[in-house]
Parts: C-alpha cells; sequence; structure tokens
C-alpha cells in the first residue's frame, strides 16, 4: 500500500452531497456533506435543479480536503455514486429541464402503457418492469409526448452522478449500475439493448458512454481541479449507483449476502450471480464482474419519521436547542415508552404511493388501531414498526422469489443510529442485524472502488476487509417478535383490504 496516497468519494443523494477522503498513511476517513431541496412544482412532479448537486459537490468537497492537510496532491482517484433520476443535457451540457427524480409520478400512464404493449418483454431483458419515476423510458416518452420541442434540444439522458462527472471532467458517461435503471439497457449481457432501443425509437447519440464502475470515465479538467482544490488530471471513475455502493461499503459483495439501508428511502439488497430477476424488485448490476443486485425499494422509511418529527414533533424542535439533543432523538425517546407492538397501532409507510414488492403509486399513509388509549409515544414507535414491517415484507418477498436465504444481515443509513429503530428492526425480522462503524456506506463504497481503481488495494476483497468494520451485533428478542409476527399479518391484511379505497380515492 502506498501510504503517500489519497483517494475521494462524492455521492449526490436526495437531499445532500456527501464528500469522503481516505488518506492510506492514518487509515482514517474524512467527511463533509452540503445540502440542498427537492422541487415539486404540481402534484406528483419530484424535480431537482442540476446545478445545486454540481455546486453542493464542490462545497463538500472543499470542506472535507480542508480536514486533510497536504491531500490536495495526493488524490490518486474520485469515485461517483449518486440516487436515481433523469437528466437531459443540450449540446453545451447545459440542462434543458430540471432533473426528474425517482419518486417522481408524471409517467405514470407512459409506464402503463409500455407494460401494456409489451408485457413482461422488457422485464425479460431489462431486468425491470415499467414504472414512473424510477426508471428512464417512461419519463422520455412522457418528455416526447408532451413537450416534443424540449425534447427536440436533448443531446445526452444522463443521471445525477453522471452529471457531476460530465462537470468536472467533459465526458458524458454511465455506468451498468444506473443504465440498468433505463429499461433499454440488457442487463445480462451488461450492453444496450438494440431491441428495445429500436423499438421505442431511443436514439443512439442521446446515450451516454457506457462503463463498468471501475471504469475511468475521464480525467478532472483544469477548471474543476481549480474549484475542488487539487491538480488536475486525476482519474475520475465511472462509479455506481448509491444502492450499489452502499452494498460495497457493507462489504456486501458476495452471493447471498444481504444489506438494508435506512434512510430517506428504504432498501433490503441481496447479492445474486445469476441474471434470473423478479420485475417485484429493482434489479441491477453490481460493481463487481458477474454479480448484480435484487432490491426491495421503499419510498418512505426514513422519510416517515422525517414527515412525522416535521408535523408533529413541534415540541421536540422547540425543545432540541435547549436540551442538546436533536429532535428525533427525542421522539425515539417517545416511542421507547410505549411497549412492542405500540399497543396495537399499526401505521402504513406508504406516504407517496410504494415501490417494493406492490408497485401501487395509489397507496397512502394510514394510521390503524388508535383507540382512546392511545398516546402520542404509541403513534411515534407505530411509525417505526410500520417500516421494520415494510423491510419484512420485501425481505421475505425477495428470498421466496430467489430461493435464497438472506445471510449476514448489515444495515447502514441514518435510521441505524436509531437503537431503538435498529432493535425494532432485529424483532421484527428475527434474525441479527449487524451495525457498521461507518452507516453512511456509500461513501466507503466509492472509496473502496477508487482505491482498488488507483492500486491502494489489490482487490476489492482487500479494500472490504480493511474498510468494512462491525460496531455491534443486534439480536432479536424473541417476546417481542411474537408481538410483531401477529401484527406483520395485520399489517399484510390491512393493505390488502385497502388497495380498492386508494384505487377509489385517487379516482
Amino acid at each position: 500500500m502506498n501510504l503517500e496516497k489519497c483517494v475521494a468519494a462524492l455521492d449526490i443523494g436526495t437531499y445532500s452531497c456527501k464528500a469522503a477522503i481516505y488518506c492510506a498513511r492514518d487509515r482514517n476517513l474524512y467527511s463533509a456533506s452540503r445540502g440542498y431541496g427537492l422541487l415539486f412544482p404540481r402534484p406528483g412532479y419530484v424535480e431537482q435543479d442540476p446545478g445545486t448537486w454540481f455546486r453542493a459537490a464542490i462545497d463538500a468537497f472543499s470542506d472535507a480536503l480542508r480536514k486533510v492537510p497536504g491531500a490536495a496532491d495526493k488524490i490518486a482517484a474520485i469515485s461517483i455514486s449518486g440516487t436515481n433520476g433523469l437528466v437531459m443535457v443540450d449540446e453545451q451540457g447545459e440542462p434543458v429541464h430540471n432533473a426528474v427524480m425517482f419518486s417522481d409520478r408524471r409517467s405514470e400512464r407512459q409506464a402503463a402503457d409500455l407494460a401494456r404493449r409489451y408485457g413482461t418483454l422488457i422485464e425479460e431483458i431489462a431486468g425491470n418492469r415499467p414504472a414512473p419515476g424510477s426508471f428512464s423510458l417512461p419519463i422520455i416518452n412522457w418528455f416526447r409526448e408532451e413537450q416534443p420541442e424540449l425534447w427536440q434540444k436533448v443531446r445526452t439522458i444522463l443521471v445525477p452522478a453522471g452529471y457531476v462527472i460530465m462537470k468536472l471532467t467533459g465526458r458524458r458517461t454511465i455506468d451498468t449500475s444506473r443504465a440498468s435503471m433505463t429499461l433499454f439497457f440488457d442487463q445480462g449481457k451488461r450492453r444496450w439493448s438494440e431491441e428495445l432501443r429500436a423499438w421505442e425509437g431511443i436514439p443512439g447519440e442521446v446515450l451516454p458512454q457506457l462503463l463498468e464502475p471501475w471504469d475511468v470515465a475521464g480525467e478532472v479538467t483544469p477548471e474543476a481541479a481549480r474549484l475542488l482544490g487539487i491538480k488536475p488530471g486525476v482519474p475520475v471513475l465511472a462509479g455506481c449507483v448509491d444502492t450499489v455502493a452502499a452494498c460495497v461499503g457493507m462489504g456486501n459483495i458476495a452471493p447471498g449476502r444481504a444489506t438494508l439501508m435506512l434512510g430517506t428511502t428504504g432498501r433490503v439488497v441481496l447479492t445474486i450471480d445469476s441474471a434470473r430477476f423478479d420485475g417485484r424488485f429493482i434489479n441491477q448490476c453490481h460493481a463487481l464482474p458477474g454479480l448484480w443486485i435484487c432490491t426491495g425499494a421503499m419510498s418512505s422509511s426514513g422519510g416517515s419519521l422525517k414527515w412525522f418529527v416535521d408535523s408533529f414533533g413541534r415540541l421536540e424542535q422547540a425543545l432540541e436547542g435547549q436540551v442538546g439533543v436533536s429532535s428525533y432523538q427525542l421522539v425515539d425517546m417517545a416511542a421507547a415508552r410505549s411497549p412492542a407492538g405500540s399497543r396495537g397501532v399499526i401505521y402504513l409507510p406508504y406516504l407517496s404511493g410504494e415501490r417494493s414488492p406492490p408497485w401501487n403509486s395509489r397507496a397512502r399513509g394510514v394510521f390503524f388501531g388508535l383507540s382512546d388509549g392511545s398516546t402520542y409515544s404509541d403513534v411515534a414507535r407505530s411509525v417505526m414498526e410500520g417500516v421494520a414491517f415494510s423491510f419484512k415484507d420485501n425481505l421475505m418477498t425477495i428470498e421466496q422469489a430467489t430461493g435464497t436465504f438472506a445471510s449476514g444481515l448489515m444495515m447502514g443509513g441514518g435510521g441505524a443510529r436509531s437503537r431503538l429503530w435498529r432493535q425494532i428492526l432485529a424483532d421484527v425480522l428475527e434474525r441479527p442485524i449487524e451495525i457498521p462503524e461507518v452507516l453512511e456506506a456509500e461513501t466507503l463504497g466509492s472509496i473502496a472502488l477508487a482505491g482498488h481503481a488507483s492500486h491502494l488495494w489489490g482487490s476489492m476483497d482487500e479494500a472490504v476487509h480493511d474498510l468494512v468494520k462491525v460496531s455491534d451485533t443486534v439480536l432479536p428478542d424473541t417476546r417481542n417478535s411474537d408481538v410483531y409476527r401477529r401484527q406483520f399479518r395485520v399489517f399484510k391484511d390491512l393493505y390488502a383490504a385497502l388497495v380498492p379505497v386508494f384505487e377509489e380515492a385517487a379516482g
């Protein structure tokens, strides 16, 4: 290992950009972040200004770099991960429209039309079934139908991390894990699908260069180097989608390994070594050759708790400055005063519809079982438990679909900071859960990729062995598991009973 080397990572998240720098000499990770917001121009529309990603990336990277004296000339590589979204740019690389993010619902009709016309054919080739927001093709078709004059200006389609890579290197690229979300990419062969492109009239010239996550996308330009505060010419890797990066950052790089990610959205991820996919889940190429991931993706996991705190935690928000404890920690303490099962209160965490496994954009959040004995603590705990039930729903369905028992569960994301929430998850899932030292695993996974590409480590196994450490193992409490087993059945029955009501309410 070259002790003079440093490697860096950027993660373009939903609400913030995280930067990290790893120095071989002290084996330390130096991090920083910058936040930004989503835009909601119309009901069902979820957008983001691509310029905020690049500005946040520059600021976060500069903040991290200041924590590491002398690192500016030692950065050997940068790897970039990011959330899912579609940004379309013109000849000059300028966005022709705000980015359309994964929770956007404007293209429901286009997704349904694709499913009607092709049946399971798209799923068989692309590994995923049409759905609004999460996949590029329905959004592209929406723009072609609704704003054809804007579509005429498009020269390249990109994703959030790809846009930042373009700003850093001048190159327009996409990696295989992100291409997996377009619906015109052949996952089994890891190449663009000529059949799907031809059927849908997707011109080859609008496609970015396809690379594997470990490939170099380009080098940092002099202008970008000046903004970052590093030397020009540093290699920038194609990187991977945030879910894949988080898998690497939690040691999930072998078939049968599984991870739980409890951030704003929730994800249950199982690594597989065969390109056989189930359309109830999001399927993507892994950051290692010959591997794929099968992901149960939930729209409002940590987002459910954020909504609860923002809407009902006014007292906690007022107190946090006085007591030196965050409003989330105060709500966590309130939830801990309620017993397992929240005295019968059950929460469906479908605030903005749901992706896996039901793929129902019309589902909505529900509190069930409230009585005159219900307390604030019960309702707060039920939010955590409802999210845990959704995790279980996905995990059980993935295991049944793949015939694989998910082993070595490791949990990351901001929600893992809550001791109560991770205990609830262990009790609901009825299996041990490991907690890594670094919870924001996306940047750690990108550090592993950058380090391997720059020969800081000889293999990805070696990189993961050095970087991924377990800080705690949470064992399930069988007494609580008995309660949750019964409530999970009610959770499932409640959703099934409400499906026609969701449909009727949506008109």
